[in-house]
Order: structure tokens, then C-alpha cells, then sequence
């Protein structure tokens, strides 16, 4: 018997590979058990194990060529020479990001890798590729100083913003705030996979390999503008962005936005800016907050809408009296209707004379009433 493990101090495929049926090769009795009628035999002990000499043929820093034999997640395995194999770990195949070797490397490739360890015991070679070339990060200062600006390729997006590739094994990040002067919810709303976009670097760190990009700082800061053309007060045309539960966010100039509330859209209560608002719409608003050195305006629609109070004061003023409907009946009195959108509140106890426990012994809902105004706020 010729195990497949005595072929070769190598790895092994397909037997098909090596040998066919009739083919007559030399071969090493390493094995012979009478009582069983077995004899073990070998191929690769007609030649002296490899790694016995391995440190006397290679040793480490050395530059060797070999073949990819074997691609896994975690790192590449390459033959050096029959029976020596040594492993490129995913984080020694380059200077940059690699998700997968395959991105890099297929089997068959022949590559140049630098010795990094050689366990002879173990019979375990660690190998580098990026150690064929000089680390990039060490000059990274010089090439890429801050308020410089470099032309890159997106590669990731992630929600807190993109990864790039400023050259082969140097990359940076963009973050969110980065993007644009104006408030950005997704970086696919700014930036998309291998798009390629000028930036300016903003700050560099070798040691912990990190340079960090903007692309807003390619332009002028437009809050600069916006201070000196607009102040509270101002009513200016804006432009509906999006929409959310909690308001609108209305687009005032380029890159500038400025925050409508909910609550600042009408005089009447409103659950969601789409009832009076939709995208792309343009509306006049005035500004009751502006902070420019942190980036916020806020506007309102309602302060330049006719305030329904102003006719409410004049049309129900204190001590007149008007005839209302009973709409709703609570433990500490009743809410009348005056009119479509307008109720008042009758205390329990300015119902009546008499002291009682609860509402609903003196009236009833859909009840007509006699009220008079006490209080208006």
C-alpha cells in the first residue's frame, strides 16, 4: 500500500495528477507486517524531508517566490518548494483593506513574499506580501499633510460614513458630518460605492493609521453667508426637503437647512407635516431661532399666519355670554363647544350653586349651554 500521504512531502490533489495505472516508479519499504500480509511503501522517502535543511536554505526577512496552492478566509497558502508551505495571513497580504484574499490573489498565481517566522518543529512558515513593499504610513505625512486635497475612491459605506482608498494600502474615512454642510441622514444620499471624489484631508495619524476627509470643506462655508444675510425675524422662501414625525426640514440656500417643527407648521394641532407640507414644495417660513456657529435655524409657518387668538379675543371676551354645546364630560367638569375648532372648559365647580360630585348630575353630553367667559388665555 502506497498511502497518498508517502506520494509526496508536498500537498496533494487528484492521485490522477501524478500517477496512472501501468506506471512503474521507485519506491521505499517503510513497513511489513507478516501476520497481516501488509507492506507500507513510499514515494517521497527516496528524498530527504525538506524541512531538515529548511534554515539552512531560507531564513527569515528573505524574499521567496511560490505558488498559490490554497485560498481560505483567513489567509493564503503558498508552496515554496515541494514539502514547504507557508501561510500569508489575510492582515500580511496588503497594506490596505482586504475582505477576502481572493480579492487579491487566485490559485495558481505565482507571488514574491517576504519570510516573516520559520517554526521548523512545527513545519510552519508565516509569509508576508506587504512586506515586499514599504509600508506606505510611514511617509504618509509627508504625502498627504493636512488641508491637502486627494482624489479617492469610495470602497465602503457604512451608516457613519465611507471608507476610501486614497492609494493602494492607504485609506481613510469620511465621516456623516463630513459629507455635506447641510444635515445628512444616509451617505448613499451623497456618496455611492467606487464613485471616485476629490477631498481635503483634515487630519492624519500614522500611528494609529488613520486619515480623516471632508468633502464639505472643498466648499465655502455657507453659514458665513447665511449670518450676514438673515436674522430672527426674517421671513424668506424655503424649499421642503423631508418630511419627519417631528417636522420638516426646509432647505433655505445651498447646503443650508433649517428645522420646522411640528408645532410651528399651524395654528391647529398637526400629527405629520404631510398633511399641510410635500417634498420639493416651497413655501415662505420666519425665522425665530438662528445659531450660526452651530448650525441651526429654526422656522415657523404659523408666525406668519393669521393668529386665530387675536378674533378669538375679540370675539369672546371676558363676561360675555354665548349658548355652546356640551362635547365631552370629565371628573373635574365639562368642555364646551363654541364653535368648529374651538372649546371652552367649564370648571365642576362654576357649574352650579350646589356642591356636586361629578358633572354629569347637573348636564349631559350634546347638551345645549348657557356660558359665560371668566378666564381667556
Amino acid at each position: 500500500m502506497l498511502h497518498i500521504s508517502e506520494i509526496s512531502w508536498g500537498r496533494i490533489g487528484k492521485l490522477e495528477d501524478i500517477l496512472n495505472k501501468g506506471d512503474e516508479i521507485d519506491i521505499r519499504v517503510i513497513g511489513w507486517d507478516p501476520k497481516k500480509e501488509e507492506i507500507s511503501l513510499s514515494m517521497k522517502r527516496l528524498k530527504p524531508d525538506p524541512w531538515e535543511s529548511v534554515e539552512e536554505k531560507m531564513k527569515v526577512g528573505d524574499i521567496v517566490q511560490g505558488k498559490v496552492i490554497s485560498i481560505k478566509d483567513f489567509g493564503v497558502f503558498v508552496e515554496i518548494e515541494e514539502g514547504i508551505e507557508g501561510l500569508v495571513h489575510i492582515s500580511d497580504i496588503s497594506w490596505g483593506y482586504v475582505k477576502h484574499p481572493k480579492e487579491v490573489v487566485k490559485v495558481g498565481d505565482m507571488v514574491d513574499a517576504r519570510i516573516l517566522d520559520i517554526d521548523k518543529e512545527k513545519k510552519r512558515l508565516s509569509l508576508g506580501l506587504k512586506q515586499i513593499h514599504p509600508d506606505p504610513w510611514l511617509s504618509v505625512e509627508e504625502s498627504y499633510p493636512v488641508n491637502s486635497v486627494a482624489r479617492v475612491r469610495v470602497e465602503r459605506i457604512n451608516p457613519k460614513g465611507a471608507i476610501v482608498e486614497i492609494e493602494d494600502g492607504i485609506e481613510g474615512k469620511i465621516p456623516i458630518e463630513e459629507l455635506s454642510w447641510k444635515r445628512v441622514n444616509r451617505v448613499s444620499e451623497i456618496l455611492r460605492r467606487n464613485q471616485l471624489v476629490d477631498a481635503r484631508i483634515i487630519a492624519v495619524d500614522p500611528e494609529s493609521r488613520q486619515i480623516i476627509l471632508s468633502l464639505k470643506q472643498m466648499k465655502e462655508n455657507p453659514w458665513g453667508q447665511a449670518q450676514n444675510l438673515w436674522k430672527v425675524g426674517d421671513v424668506i422662501n424655503g424649499n421642503v426637503q423631508r418630511l419627519m414625525n417631528f417636522g420638516a426640514f426646509i432647505e433655505l440656500m445651498p447646503d443650508v437647512e433649517a428645522l420646522l417643527p411640528l408645532s410651528e407648521l399651524d395654528w391647529e394641532p398637526i400629527k405629520h407635516p404631510g398633511q399641510l407640507l410635500k417634498k420639493g414644495q416651497t413655501l415662505p417660513v420666519k425665522i425665530i431661532e438662528f445659531q450660526p456657529e452651530e448650525q441651526r435655524i429654526v422656522v415657523s409657518r404659523k408666525a406668519i399666519l393669521p393668529d386665530p387668538w387675536f378674533e378669538i379675543k375679540n370675539k369672546y371676551p371676558l363676561g360675555s355670554i354665548h349658548t355652546g354645546k356640551v362635547v365631552r364630560i370629565v371628573d373635574f367638569g365639562a368642555f364646551i363647544e363654541l364653535e368648529k375648532g374651538w372649546d371652552g372648559l367649564v370648571h365642576i365647580s362654576e357649574i352650579s350653586d350646589k356642591r356636586i360630585a361629578s358633572p354629569s348630575e347637573v348636564i349631559e353630553e350634546n347638551q345645549p349651554v348657557n356660558v359665560k367667559v371668566i378666564k381667556l388665555d
